[in-house]
């Protein structure tokens, strides 16, 4: 396969938007001074999305994920308005009102870190160079022991500034990822250009092939399990990072925050892919496997 084309951004209306997504999932600010900066105008448009009777995360994931394609507050509001509850849901009342907090939440952040902008910039540098050291054979091993087609051919990262301290996530409907730009690896084991590899391979589970065979309220959770062992394997074939439990264990706490059972859960996950990797079943089949696997209350 040929190598996967990245289009890298930096934006500030992302980051900001991004911090108050971060508070609302209650995930640990290590970035405590931009948290802090932006609670109050973030605590605004969190009470403006519900006051519109919205879905505060789904409207806030969305936001992060389109912001920086629009710098016109409004027209993004009815974008993200259109798009999760159809065009009849984009009222004047709700971009006006949502427009107006998402403007206030920037203001608020260009005025105490006006450098940020610039700093997103600076921050997105070590981690591209650290990508483009090992990423694209990354991806190609991936699509080596999966399949050519799980692999996106094209994709959009989304630097932001930091919150939790080394974190990210994957959007495949919109082909992107948004990821902290953190200067060094809080994990020296995984670094961060290997969370990156993580998140991309993310990026083809919207596909038929493999949405189709899971229940939909579970596709993003076996997404993020099952490539956590295939990141790994291709790691280990470009002398990345090694796929043994300790390091799948370390990837479910450092990749997706688990907290439980993560010891189970990472000795499950790396039976499951060394049967598939030695066996003679299709990434597909193993896929579904999987789901088998995962209870129902993991989803």
């Amino acid at each position: 396969m040929t190598n996967t084309n990245l289009r890298w951004k930096a934006d500030l209306s992302a980051s900001s938007l991004y911090a108050v997504l971060s508070a609302v999932k209650g995930l640990p600010a290590v970035n405590n001074s931009l948290a802090e900066i932006l609670q109050e105008p973030g605590d605004c448009l969190v009470e403006s999305i519900k006051d519109c009777g919205l879905e505060v995360t789904k409207i806030l994931e969305m936001l992060v994920c389109l912001a920086p394609e629009y710098e016109n507050n409004r027209q993004l509001s009815e974008i993200v308005l259109s798009r999760i509850y159809g065009q009849t849901a984009a009222t004047e009342q709700r971009l006006s009102v949502l427009s107006a907090a998402i403007s206030g939440l920037e203001t608020r952040a260009l005025a105490e870190r006006p450098e940020l902008v610039d700093e997103l910039a600076l921050r997105a540098r070590p981690l591209h160079e650290q990508w483009e050291a090992r990423g694209p054979g990354l991806l190609r091993q991936l699509a080596r022991s999966t399949e050519e087609s799980f692999v996106a051919e094209t994709a959009e990262v989304v630097l932001v500034a930091p919150f939790v301290g080394g974190y990210g996530c994957a959007y495949p409907r919109f082909n992107r990822v948004v990821i902290e730009g953190v200067l060094t690896n809080p994990h020296l084991d995984l670094p961060e250009a290997l969370r990156l590899g993580w998140l991309l391979a993310q990026l083809q589970v919207d596909a038929p092939i493999y949405a189709d065979a899971v229940a939909g309220d579970r596709l993003d959770r076996l997404a993020q399990l099952a490539t956590i062992p295939a990141v790994l394997a291709a790691a280990e074939g470009v002398e990345w990072a090694t796929c043994d439990v300790t390091t799948v264990q370390r990837a479910l706490e450092c990749w997706c925050l688990e907290r439980d059972n993560q010891s189970e859960l990472a000795k499950m996950l790396l039976q499951w892919w060394e049967t598939y990797d030695q066996g003679t079943s299709s990434w597909q089949i193993a896929w579904r496997a999987l789901d088998a696997l995962i209870p129902a209350n993991a989803s």
